[in-house]
């Protein structure tokens, strides 16, 4: 299912400064789910906790590290189905989306040619769902400022993901009170068990994220279901 989004979109620039480099905003206080820190940071929190301190993200994974001067974040107002590989342009220098975010290739069987999200390094909130699923990702490298998500994130069915540290620094997950669970990883066929075990831990002391890891091929030992349930194909847009 493709959503419509309209041609007019607006971006709001953040007020501030270019930051000269990455100790400009550490220790600024922060709201998980308010004004966004600097790019190419995250507002670390306590579990439950919605105040936190601004930190600069010293490690992209396989992505390139930040390069200052950087110029004040955007805010899209409006929410992203990308569904074609330029899409994602769209991001760049994006801290927050106003709205949902997927990710997620139109035709199952076919990945959506999306090759790295080192492009969204600067994403730290979405206040909608996010979803990234059907893509030739083999990591989620770039989302490592992304700490808050608005209404359930689901990562499903990308053939070759063998990693999830790109989520590590996830603060908040929101969902409607009836949702049994704030992150779902599903039928990633190729996902090991140790990177689940290693997202697993990385969350461990934000229990207010309840991760539910259902259908994946490879990481049997740690599916809480070996299939995936009706409420994970709703998540997941295919009712």
């Amino acid at each position: 299912m493709t959503r419509l989004i309209p041609a007019l979109v607006v971006i709001a620039t953040l007020a501030g400064c270019p930051l000269t480099g990455p100790r400009d905003d550490i220790g600024r206080a922060c709201v998980v789910d308010g004004p966004p820190c600097a790019p190419d940071h995250v507002c670390l929190a306590d579990d439950g906790a919605d105040e936190g301190r601004c930190a600069p993200i010293v490690d992209y994974g396989g992505c390139e590290p930040a390069t200052y001067p950087v110029q004040a974040g955007l805010v899209r107002e409006e929410g992203l189905d990308v569904d074609e590989p330029g899409e994602l342009g769209f991001l760049r220098d994006v801290v927050r989306v106003e709205g949902d975010l997927f990710i997620d290739g139109p035709v199952v069987g076919s990945p959506l040619a999306v090759g790295s999200l080192c492009g969204l390094s600067g994403l730290q909130q979405v206040t909608g769902s996010l979803l990234i699923a059907q893509t030739d990702l083999e990591a989620l490298d770039g989302l490592q400022s992304l700490s808050f998500v608005g209404r359930g994130l689901g990562v499903a069915s990308n053939a070759r993901l063998t990693d999830l540290a790109g989520l590590a620094n996830l603060v908040q997950v929101v969902v409607p009170d009836e949702a049994p669970f704030e992150v779902v990883i599903a039928e990633n066929r190729t996902l090991p068990a140790e990177a689940v075990r290693a997202f697993r831990a990385a969350l461990a002391d934000r229990p207010s994220i309840r991760i539910h890891v259902c259908g994946n091929l490879v990481a049997l030992a740690e599916n809480d279901a070996a299939s995936c349930g009706p409420e994970i194909n709703r998540l997941l847009r295919r009712e």
